[in-house]
């Protein structure tokens, strides 16, 4: 959590120097859809392996149905997920999820 304080902070820095006003693109292609490894991604959120797991699916553009199936979970479990990384990084939605994974430094798999 420290990191994405600090990043937060440099944001708020950058953003005041600019008067307040900001935007930011992202822009990807839908059929190449991003390969974010999920064990990179535990350690870079703090998230658990099961938490990592959902959250990387849904920034690789899983549905809640297709993350239950693929993982043998019920639907149930991968919603509480959700709930679960929602909460542990003070997110309101899954734009923010998806947000955050695809702008974490270091968590695509290698090619």
């Amino acid at each position: 959590m420290i990191d994405k304080d600090r990043r937060l902070q440099g944001l708020e820095t950058r953003l005041k120097a600019m008067g307040g006003c900001a935007a930011m693109v992202l822009i990807v292609d839908p059929l190449d859809r991003p390969r974010v490894n999920p064990d990179r991604l535990s350690g870079a959120l703090d998230l658990t392996p099961a938490q990592a797991h959902v959250a990387a699916a849904v920034a690789s553009g899983g549905t809640v149905q297709s993350i239950a199936a693929s993982s043998h979970r019920s639907e149930a479990v991968v919603r509480w997920h959700l709930k679960q990384i929602m909460a542990r990084l003070g997110l309101f939605g899954q734009t923010d999820l998806v947000r955050l994974v695809l702008t974490a430094p270091g968590v695509f798999q290698d090619p």
